[in-house]
């Protein structure tokens, strides 16, 4: 099984909505979050109209099937997000199937991601983490 990281396509956006919901941290012994919560606008926003040109997002595959996703998006001042440093700094979002949780593929998908962000000049990220 090889792992194959590729840029993300209009038909990826289900897969980056579900990556968005596996995101969401759920402390050990606690039921996972209704899926309905990613609705909420203070959530929705981190993937609603995806595709923007400045917001980018790399699918991991191994054998052809989807396992994870790392994304960048941009948020204002005036609109921040959680994880807000300045507008310079897009948010970063990474999740996994869980399978695949544990075996070195997220760390692929953030080194892909930074490595990227380089290229555009983007001096950094930033993460909301709980």
């Amino acid at each position: 099984m090889q792992l194959r990281i590729r840029t993300y396509q209009s038909k990826d956006y289900p897969f980056l909505v579900e990556m968005f919901y596996q995101s969401l941290y759920v402390p050990e012994g606690k039921d996972p979050y209704d899926r309905g919560v990613i609705q909420k606008p203070e959530l929705a926003r981190y993937f609603i109209e995806w595709g923007r040109p400045t917001d980018h997002c790399f699918i991991a595959e191994k054998d052809g099937k989807r396992i994870g996703a790392v994304w960048a998006r941009f948020f204002t001042e005036e609109d921040p997000g959680y994880g807000f440093v300045e507008e310079r700094f897009p948010e970063l979002g990474i999740a996994l199937l869980p399978d695949y949780r544990g075996k070195g593929v997220g760390s692929d998908l953030l080194d892909h991601l930074i490595q990227f962000l380089k290229t555009e000049n983007i001096p950094g990220v930033s993460l909301s983490v709980d």
